[in-house]
């Protein structure tokens, strides 16, 4: 027998009479003898676990559609999108395990990168490619992350650094659509300078 969400948040609930606080929202619970159902008492007044629950799944509901709308918004609109006339540094990356029918080749990103005059800072970055919504997205939002910032702290970026700035957790053949363009900014520094003698 199957049952709705409905179902479950009216279902019978034995009285109870515990009192405990949580952290960060510090609701203390009651037993409300009358509906058969805990109440929390919060600075605004009394709410049900009902309500409680209901304001969890839309919290995470809403949390999900604003990610989903920003990697939509950097991967239709990205960021330091473009070449360079006479970057410091570049590198070519691509990601042959992600393919679709607008990259079947799978994702690919070229970053371009102008460095400050000791070569420490990050002080322009440009990037050209295509592939998967993530693969864009995170070139977009991660190259916004990277000017400004130095040169060892970007390449010691890990998985949470990058899983933080996309607002998800990710698996690992999505962290490498979402990394691509680290990897290509390591793989630039490595390289070292695009023309030495300048």
């Amino acid at each position: 027998m199957t049952h709705s969400l409905y179902d479950f948040l009216n279902r019978p609930r034995l009285w109870r009479d515990t009192r405990y606080s949580q952290t960060t929202s510090e609701f203390s619970e009651i037993s409300d003898p009358i509906h058969r159902r805990p109440r929390y008492a919060t600075d605004q007044g009394w709410l049900t676990s009902r309500t409680i629950l209901f304001m969890r799944l839309f919290s995470a509901f809403m949390n999900n559609k604003f990610v989903q709308e920003l990697l939509a918004d950097h991967s239709q609109n990205p960021r330091n999108y473009g070449e360079l006339p006479s970057p410091d540094v570049e590198a070519a990356m691509t990601n042959p395990q992600c393919v679709g029918p607008t990259h079947p080749e799978g994702d690919r990103v070229r970053l371009q990168v102008v460095l400050s005059d000791d070569g420490t800072t990050v002080e322009t970055v440009r990037f050209t490619g295509d592939g998967c919504t993530l693969s864009q997205a995170g070139a977009s939002l991660l190259s916004e992350q990277m000017v400004g910032v130095s040169v060892s702290e970007i390449v010691e970026w890990d998985s949470e650094y990058i899983e933080e700035h996309v607002g998800m957790d990710l698996t690992p053949p999505r962290l490498q659509c979402a990394e691509l363009i680290l990897t290509a900014f390591r793989q630039a520094i490595e390289d070292g300078p695009t023309n030495p003698s300048s």
